[in-house]
């Protein structure tokens, strides 16, 4: 699927896109299917709700919901929306305050915050996380709303929720790393030496991470420790399964692709990538030079139709 402007990924790992002011559905296999909607009004946005149905925003701004079948008018009308693990929809509304849509009974909203918010998503325990209109990262909790900071350059989560950050405090292996503390708000150095250019979590919450000088660290013991050989991207997954992308090219389609072993020594196998990503079941999913989208089944790279 090319030229897709929204993308929403449910519970289930059902997966839906916009493309062309229309909707379509993943069936598997490579192949996509439009789901119908009225001839009077076009998808602009798309998230999905815990049962895997999709909720998409109009392109004159009204949320509807595919219920049964049927599209249903949930009221309201925005400029984003965001359903989190727990199955809490939030939004945007056009005054650019943030709502939480209260379903099933009365189908309608209440406001969370008049903050100006232009993006917004849901992490867990429903806490909105959103960028607002001055660029500073913020988090509610009910209808308290806290700045976190303002310099933050890349953030990732871990799998227990934990948050780590990059700043703009340059060290020579890269940015600063930070955690990010819940209880104070505030983000707290990891170290004062050590630098990253990107940041992830493992399953146990804590940070891994990739520096300037391609050497890829797993958090252990309170330091930083190396894995082996050079790496230019990651991905690692809910089961902790790791997979890079290293140095050295393979062709047109990028860089060599690798797995970490059980002795922390790393496979390579066949396939050029540029980025890497794995899926909550240890899938590999890689993108290569040409954009083109591939997972990692039976041994062997299926290329999934369209491109990245």
């Amino acid at each position: 699927m090319s030229n897709a402007v929204d993308i929403g990924v449910g519970k289930g790992g059902q997966v839906f896109v916009v493309k062309d002011n229309k909707l379509f559905k993943y069936t598997g296999n490579n192949a996509w299917e439009e789901v119908a909607t009225p001839t009077n009004w076009h998808p602009a946005k798309v998230t999905v709700d815990n049962n895997g149905n999709p909720y998409v925003q109009r392109t004159d701004s009204y949320f509807m919901k595919l219920e049964n079948g049927n599209w249903v008018y949930t009221n309201g009308a925005g400029k984003d929306l965001s359903f989190g693990p727990d199955g809490v929809m939030q939004v945007i509304g056009n005054n650019w305050a943030s709502y939480k849509y209260n379903f099933p009974a009365s189908n309608g909203y209440s406001i969370t915050t008049g903050r100006n918010l232009i993006a917004i998503a849901t992490g867990l325990g429903n806490n909105l996380w959103a960028v607002d209109n001055k660029n500073n990262v913020v988090r509610s909790s009910g209808l308290n709303w806290k700045i976190t900071n303002n310099y933050i350059y890349q953030m990732g989560f871990a799998l227990d929720g934990s948050l780590y950050g990059l700043t703009n405090t340059q060290y020579a292996s890269g940015r600063q790393i930070m955690r990010y503390r819940y209880a104070s708000n505030d983000f707290q150095a990891i170290s004062t030496v050590q630098g990253a250019n990107y940041v992830s979590g493992d399953a146990d919450g804590n940070p891994i991470i990739l520096d300037a000088n391609n050497r890829l660290y797993r958090w252990a013991d309170n330091t930083f420790v190396q894995y082996p050989e050079a790496h230019t991207h990651f991905g690692i997954g809910a089961n902790g399964d790791i997979w890079s992308i290293g140095v050295k090219e393979n062709g047109n389609g990028g860089r060599v692709i690798k797995q970490l072993q059980d002795d922390n020594t790393w496979k390579v196998v066949g396939g050029a990538a540029v980025r890497a990503a794995v899926g909550p079941d240890g899938t590999a999913w890689v993108v290569n030079a040409l954009g083109n989208i591939f997972y990692r089944a039976n041994d062997r790279w299926v290329q999934v139709s369209g491109a990245a």
